[in-house]
């Protein structure tokens, strides 16, 4: 895909990440950190790549074509980070898609689309009909920049104002799953259990810091027949986790067992030999032993 003129890209980096416990632009991607892959990703599209970050984070070494602005102060929001890359945009630059460091799958198309949307839009946003993604969206610099300041005078930090106060254009996602058929490019990593999804995803390797807790599977009646294997040792920090991972490992599970990410009614998971869980987000601990039975045969 050609370089387009006049077009670059901000990548903002440097929120706190705390549900992740690390910092989302240095974790690894294959041999690249996300920043580097991020980087990589918009180098095919965008002329120039500004890279926004907290006073004193630490990046890798990005070459010296790319931009590196440092926010005045630490995790003062999107908006602000928008502000500071919009400002240091060069004047070459006429639009300019905006995005954050942790969304590994983004599809240089789907930039593209919305870029070629933009002629007479100041702000073009992908929504899924309950959300709108403006750290997935393409925006006129000037007349953006100026709003951008105006919200942050008047205090309201959402980037969401900015679809009130601009000419905008919105696009359902509907219209990109023709080049982005999963709406890869709207996954983006929040906890070390979307790192290591993402990571299966693309099969790369998970980090042994980043790997979840061993759990001991066993099936019992309908599971045990449909998957003819009686035990199964899979990684997961939870149950959210383990369904995920169930999934992934025996497909043919999808449907009579387990239905829209979660345990279908009719069963239950079991820890031990009476500890019934139900939170998707209750914690496993490493070898923890996990049965998954009918409710009638549980008692």
């Amino acid at each position: 895909m050609a370089v387009t003129p006049r077009f670059g890209a901000i990548i903002l980096c440097g929120g706190q990440s705390r549900r992740m416990g690390f910092s989302k632009a240095l974790l690894p991607f294959g041999k690249k950190t996300m920043i580097e892959n991020a980087i990589d990703i918009l180098g095919q599209i965008a002329s120039e790549i500004v890279v926004v970050a907290s006073p004193d984070q630490i990046l890798p070494e990005l070459g010296s074509i790319i931009r590196i602005v440092r926010d005045p102060i630490a995790y003062q929001g999107p908006l602000k980070g928008m502000q500071s890359g919009l400002m240091h945009i060069s004047d070459q630059i006429d639009s300019v898609f905006i995005t954050a460091t942790d969304s590994p799958l983004l599809k240089p198309e789907l930039i593209h689309h919305l870029s070629n949307q933009s002629e007479n839009f100041e702000l073009v946003m992908p929504f899924d009909g309950k959300y709108y993604y403006p750290l997935t969206a393409v925006y006129k610099v000037k007349p953006v920049l100026e709003k951008v300041n105006q919200l942050i005078r008047d205090d309201r930090h959402r980037p969401f104002f900015l679809m009130e106060e601009l000419h905008s254009k919105t696009i359902h996602v509907n219209k990109i799953k023709e080049f982005d058929p999963n709406l890869d490019s709207f996954r983006n990593i929040n906890t070390p259990g979307d790192y290591r999804n993402i990571l299966q995803t693309t099969n790369l390797p998970i980090p042994e810091e980043f790997r979840a807790p061993p759990i001991h599977i066993e099936f019992y009646g309908v599971p045990r027949l449909i998957t003819k294997v009686a035990h199964a040792t899979l990684e997961a920090e939870n149950l959210a986790e383990l369904i995920s991972e169930l999934s992934r490992n025996f497909p043919e599970l999808k449907g009579p067992v387990i239905v829209n990410e979660s345990l279908h009614p009719a069963y239950r998971f079991m820890r031990g030999t009476s500890e019934f869980l139900m939170d998707l987000q209750d914690p496993l601990v490493a070898n923890d032993k996990i049965l998954i039975l009918a409710v009638d045969a549980g008692g």
